[in-house]
């Protein structure tokens, strides 16, 4: 009995001593954790950045993270949330004794769960709810020194928790290696502090950031100078150029191996390296970072400016990433057209092979004509405007629908003169030209203004704020008034914003004030994905929702609508009769007012018929507000000007 009760005993004490403790970091003045862990294991991070600092919970972990990102990782003072920025690098280090079985990160919205989370030990396993935190588990085996753990999207989180227990084996250390000799035995250590390659690489191409080596062995690998270490941007280098070694940290980005450098060594002249001859067939994943050469193949656009497809004459197909489009490069030109040879650097996005261009040569350019303009923007107008379609490539010809199909050469109507518009319609035109691509699409969605149509403003801004009921606008950066749920009325109108079935905390409607200095006080308002804004004309119609931006905003995804509204940039044009519309964010949308134009009831009186005055026996005729005749048996709703004998009168038509 004693035996059995010894050893019932040390089962038990087993049983404790394998229970998970709990430690945690919470960004300083945060209130949000509500767990278990006592207060000799929380460690509150002070706001600031936390890259390349070591913050230790004692005897249980420390966590460090490595800048990849051109932003700083921080904990946000005002907000009081880790941020933790796309690729950086997260290094959890155990105390000696110590197992991490579970780290969990409460994310603070729906849009920052970290998206697709790598590690290099362990499991890590992203959520879709904001509420639920996506978390790491240890993997089985013996637990290493230290492991990484990396994400594909933002992460802001209120705490991030530690699961752990103690008494395991004590771990002793492997000697730090501070030395490979090669490219590929720098992608196999992937290194999340400084490793130095001891041995010379070639540099074949730089551009801004990017420079491309390869070494000995003809490995390659992307060098990515993120934090813009002065002696790599201030290095001057041609195809050839040696480098007797290069040091530095590894970090891929959507599966592409790359270096962000620390330092380079002596640089010396040598030989050119000679791009490899393939067909598109040949590009493999497995090739990521080589230089290569590929065509004759025809080159198209797609619907992404950075994005094009090369085919060549077997048919097979391969994606061009211009890289260096943007005013960060010495910028690539991607032409159109037949028969051009490329060359350049094999990608990969994720899954996705790419060939980034360095230069495009040959070949027969083809040019995009240009997509036609139309005199009216869309919106309301007065019955009888006249609409012209213009187009800046000289002998285009332009041809147009108004049944919202699609035009082409061999579907609409040839352009030959300016249109008159008589009714709601939507006006799509197309430009095209032999030896050329056809033009984009151009619409415009028109409406007919009714008599005793009325404009409300809402303005969001502090010039001209006229919110009603008021609420207190933001004075200073990065401060917000939120407007979920609110309800504002000006006129016959009003509006209500709601966050719909966004999860998120803080991706609601609201009014804010932004941060950086380009925008410094331009108070705005903004809305996010799933977000509506519901608008209602209790005694009246709407006709039509515009809203307006800062010069200087890019951020508009636009709405979807109810009650077949159509949509034309940032106005929405409604069909007759409809008193309610809602519409739904697409995306985050930042304006700083919106004006509805409405039409109450009661407001016009209709003449049905017209009353012979003065010569009974003379014809009845009618005229549009622009003065064209118009046909008494084609005449739409709208205001006329009736004349018979030497009576003149303005009549409406319902």
């Amino acid at each position: 009995m004693r035996k059995f009760l010894l050893l019932s005993l040390v089962t038990l004490l087993s049983s404790v001593s394998a229970m998970a403790d709990v430690a945690v970091f919470i960004p300083n003045n945060s209130t949000a954790y509500q767990g278990t862990a006592p207060s000799d294991k929380t460690v509150k991070v002070p706001s600031g950045s936390i890259i390349d600092t070591d913050f230790t919970i004692a005897d249980v972990v420390t966590f460090r993270w490595t800048q990849v990102n051109k932003s700083t990782s921080n904990v946000d003072a005002n907000k009081n949330e880790f941020r933790w920025y796309v690729g950086d690098i997260l290094t959890v280090t155990p105390a000696n004794g110590v197992s991490i079985s579970k780290i969990s990160v409460k994310c603070t919205g729906s849009s920052y769960l970290g998206g697709d989370l790598t590690t290099s030990w362990g499991t890590v396993t992203p959520t879709t709810a904001m509420a639920t935190p996506w978390y790491w588990t240890a993997a089985e085996g013996a637990q290493p020194a230290s492991f990484t753990i990396e994400g594909s999207k933002q992460t802001r989180a209120s705490y991030i928790e530690i699961e752990y227990t103690t008494g395991g084996a004590v771990v002793t250390p492997e000697p730090e290696v501070t030395e490979v000799s090669s490219i590929a035995d720098f992608i196999k250590a992937a290194p999340t502090t400084e490793l130095k390659i001891n041995a010379p690489v070639t540099v074949i191409y730089k551009n801004g950031r990017n420079m491309y080596v390869k070494d000995a062995n003809d490995t390659f690998i992307l060098v990515y100078n993120s934090k813009d270490v002065a002696d790599v941007t201030s290095l001057s280098v041609v195809n050839g150029d040696q480098l007797s070694w290069i040091s530095g940290i590894y970090s891929p980005y959507n599966n592409l191996p790359e270096m962000v450098p620390t330092a380079i060594g002596e640089k010396t002249s040598g030989a050119e390296v000679d791009p490899y001859e393939v067909n598109v067939s040949d590009i493999t994943a497995d090739m990521v970072n080589q230089y290569v050469t590929f065509g004759p193949v025809n080159i198209a656009s797609t619907s992404n400016a950075k994005k094009f497809t090369a085919t060549d004459a077997d048919g097979e197909s391969i994606e061009i990433y211009n890289t260096f489009s943007t005013s960060y490069y010495d910028q690539v030109e991607v032409p159109q057209g037949e028969g051009f040879y490329v060359t350049g650097f094999v990608c990969v996005n994720n899954s996705t092979i790419q060939v980034t261009p360095i230069a495009i040569e040959g070949g027969k350019v083809i040019e995009t004509v240009a997509t036609p303009v139309f005199s009216v923007e869309s919106g309301s107008v007065e019955e009888g405007t006249s609409v012209e379609i213009t187009c800046e490539t000289e002998g285009a010809t332009i041809y147009y629908t108004t049944d919202g199909s699609t035009p082409s050469a061999t579907n609409g109507t040839k352009y030959t003169g300016a249109i008159y518009l008589s009714d709601a319609v939507t006006l799509k035109a197309i430009a095209v030209k032999a030896d050329y691509y056809d033009s984009e699409v151009a619409t415009a969605n028109y409406t007919i203004k009714q008599e005793g149509a009325i404009e409300a403003t809402f303005v969001f801004t502090t010039e001209g704020f006229n919110l009603n009921p008021s609420v207190d606008l933001p004075t200073e950066s990065d401060q917000y008034a939120w407007i979920d749920g609110m309800s504002f009325s000006n006129g016959g109108v009003t509006l209500t914003f709601d966050k719909g079935t966004n999860t998120g905390t803080n991706s609601k409607p609201v009014i804010f004030y932004p941060t950086a200095a380009a925008t410094k006080g331009q108070v705005e308002g903004r809305i996010y994905k799933d977000n509506t804004i519901a608008f209602s004309c209790a005694d009246g119609t709407i006709s039509e929702i515009t809203f307006e931006q800062w010069s200087n905003s890019t951020n508009w995804a636009g709405f979807s609508a109810t009650n077949e509204v159509t949509a034309s940039g940032k106005t929405f044009v409604c069909p007759e009769g409809v008193s309610a519309v809602v519409l739904t964010s697409t995306g985050t949308s930042r304006f700083k007012s919106i004006n509805v134009t409405y039409v109450e009831e009661g407001g016009q009186a209709a003449i049905e018929d017209v009353v012979a005055d003065g010569d009974a026996n003379a014809p009845v005729e009618f005229f549009n507000l622009q003065g064209f005749n118009v046909k008494a048996d084609n005449l739409t709703p709208g205001i006329y000007v009736c004349r018979q004998g030497s009576k003149v009168m303005k009549v409406l038509v319902k």
